[in-house]
Parts: structure tokens; sequence; C-alpha cells
């Protein structure tokens, strides 16, 4: 099979000065190429480096936060929840993904639901990919508003909302075509679980972003992700599924590229099993060099012949990125006190032991599940 004739959009993010707010397409984004931008665009970014979109939305967020969290969570049940999560959801999209998820004449989540799912379900949030009949592309999610039966936190439910956010974002952006899909197992993952390494990365800087605008916020969600922001039952869900699909040689047939195991610890954004690191500076600098500025953003959304020149042209910056991201995933000294130690962050379980300095191809070691986070459903193709 050939690759399909594509043409990847560089990734926006914002600059100093920016005030306005970018238009992403849909589907036409390298997944690491996103992730850079966007964790970029916020990540240990003061309020002079936020744009003013960020700013009065990490206001207006922590403001409203803070006063329905302070009712009775049984009164906060009995109101009109739906607008309050509805309100803090937009927020969260201005602050976090552009405001790509709910602005504009076609946001992308286009159905927001709260919900008490079945007896018997095991999941929190869904995220599920909509047939638009030749639309846009767009996306319904669903929250679940109890926990063990009982009337769910604020806290406990924005912890949901945003981990069901990121999948919209990344499922909708990602481009699709046969080279991307290719290396899902080390992108987004969302053959499988949608838990990939680019989601898990995503989630630590979103979460630990977020867990910093309030103190009960910030434990509740520590609490419930652990110090990586992160939780392990996605980790497990996504290698127990790489296994289960390698085993039955499902990635093959789908001429996928192995699995990473290890990746180079030279990575802007690393992550493991019980450490966390982003190179701020070294992102900054990267997305600098590779990122489209908000400006170059087009507001249409037809789509435009692809020519050959311009497929030559994206051909040569392609290379141009692929060699980056060939230095960026170089073995190196795993990141520790030696290079940032404000940016490595150790589990709750205190594990300090060092990976294998390793890039090689592994097959991952079966886990055991816990509870799964969320459900993700792409069109008729149902991940339970």
């Amino acid at each position: 099979m050939k690759p399909d004739p594509v043409k990847h959009d560089r990734a926006i993010a914002y600059r100093m000065g920016d005030k306005a707010r970018p238009y992403l397409k849909r589907s036409k984004y390298r997944a690491r190429d996103l992730m850079n931008c966007t964790v970029a665009s916020f990540y240990e970014r003061d309020a002079d480096g936020l744009t003013p979109h960020q700013r009065s939305a990490k206001s207006n967020f922590i403001d409203l936060f803070n006063r329905q969290a302070e009712r009775p969570i049984e009164e906060l049940h009995s109101t009109d929840l739906r607008t309050t999560l509805t309100t803090l959801l937009e927020h969260l999209d201005e602050f976090f993904f552009f405001g790509s998820l709910t602005k504009g004449p076609h946001p992308l989540i286009k159905e927001f639901i709260t919900a008490h799912f079945p007896e018997g379900i095991e999941t929190l949030g869904r995220c599920t990919e909509l047939e638009n009949e030749g639309g846009p592309l767009s996306f319904r999610v669903e929250i679940e508003l109890q926990r063990d039966h009982q009337p769910a936190s604020l806290g406990d439910i924005i912890n949901t909302l945003l981990h069901e956010m990121i999948h919209a974002f990344l499922s909708g952006f990602v481009c699709r075509c046969f080279s991307c899909r290719r290396n899902d197992s080390n992108a987004t993952g969302s053959y499988l679980s949608g838990h990939g390494p680019i989601f898990r990365r995503m989630c630590h800087a979103t979460m630990k972003c977020l867990a910093g605008w309030s103190t009960d916020l910030g434990s509740l969600l520590e609490q419930r992700n652990g110090k990586l922001y992160i939780p392990k039952a996605c980790m497990e869900d996504e290698t127990a599924r790489l296994l289960g699909a390698q085993q039955r040689g499902e990635l093959k047939e789908r001429e996928m590229l192995p699995f990473k195991k290890n990746p180079g610890y030279n990575l802007l954004i690393w992550i493991s099993e019980t450490k966390a690191y982003i190179d701020v500076e070294r992102l900054r600098s990267r997305v600098a060099k590779t990122s489209a500025r908000v400006v170059d953003a087009p507001m249409d959304v037809s789509p435009k012949p692809v020519e050959e020149k311009d497929v030559q042209e994206e051909a040569v910056r392609e290379e141009s990125v692929e060699k980056e991201d060939v230095q960026e995933e170089a073995v190196q000294e795993e990141p520790g006190e030696e290079a940032n130690p404000a940016s490595v962050q150790n589990d709750a379980r205190g594990e300090d032991t060092k990976p294998n300095q390793s890039s090689e191809e592994m097959t991952p070691d079966p886990p055991t599940i816990t509870r799964y986070e969320c459900t993700v459903i792409h069109g008729t193709f149902v991940i339970s």
C-alpha cells in the first residue's frame, strides 16, 4: 500500500503579543508537532506570556470553579450543573486548545452530554466521533456525574472532562494519512484505547498546569492521577491492547510500525511509568522554528487541491522535521537532577528505577488492568 499524497500543515503556536484566536484544520497535523505547539502555548507561561483570551479564560475558570466547588455536592447537583460544566469546558478550551473545540461556526465538540451510564459500564466519560454525512468532523463528549453511585465532586468531573477534551482535540486534528496511521502505536494510540504516548504527554502537561490553578483541585488531580497526572489505568489499558493486537497479528496486517517501549531521553516531552520531564527551553525553541504563526492560519474550511509543487516543498520540510525528530529521539542520559530537577516528577509509589536506556523496539510487558478512565468511539468502531 502506498502512502497517501498528503501535505501536513505546520501546527500553530501562540507567540508573545498574539491576540487573535487561530483556526485549526481537521486531520492536518503530525501528532508530535501538534502536541509540541499546543503545550508550548500554555505550559509554564506567566500572565504576560499568555494571550488575552487565555488570561480571561483562566481567571473566569478559577472564579466559577471556586464558587461552585464550595457548595455542598448535593446542592451542586440539584442546580443546572450541565450549564456550569459547559461554561467551564469553554474556559478550558480557550486556555489549553486555542478555543478549537467549542468556538467558531463548526465546533469540534458538537454535543456535550452529562449522563449516568448504565450499571456495569466501567467508564467515566466517552468521546464519540459523530457521523456527519460529509460535514466537518465532530465529536460527542459524555461525562458521568456519579462516582461509586454517589454524586461526584466538581473536581472529579473536571478531571474527567479535561481528559475527554484531550481525546477530542487529538482525534480531531491529528492527521489520518497512511504514514501517520502506521505510527499510531507511538502517537495517539487511536487504533487501540486512545491513550498512546502523545496522549499521555498532553495529559501530563495540561493536568499539571490545571493543578496549579487551585490548591484543592490540584490535590484532587494528583490524588486521582498520581504525580505524573496520568491515570495509571490508561497506560495499562493501552499496553494490554497493544500486546493483544501484536499477538493477533493485527499490527502487521495493518502495516503498522513497531511500538517503541523506551524512546530516547532527548524528547522534548518525556514520559515513563514513573517520571515525566518537559524541557521547556528546548520546546519553545523548537516550536519557534517549526510552527505557523496565528496570523498565518486561514479561516476558510474549503479543501484546496494539493499541487505537485506543494508536495515537493512539504517533502523538504518533512525531511528537515524528521531529522530533528531523529535527534530528539536519540538516546541520551535519562532526565534527572542534572538536567532540570524542577521538571522531573516521581509518581506516588516513590519508585526511582532507572529505565533501560534503549530506543529498541520491544514487545510491551502484559499489565494487570484495574479500571478504564474512558471509552473512545471512532465512527462505528467502538473501543470499550
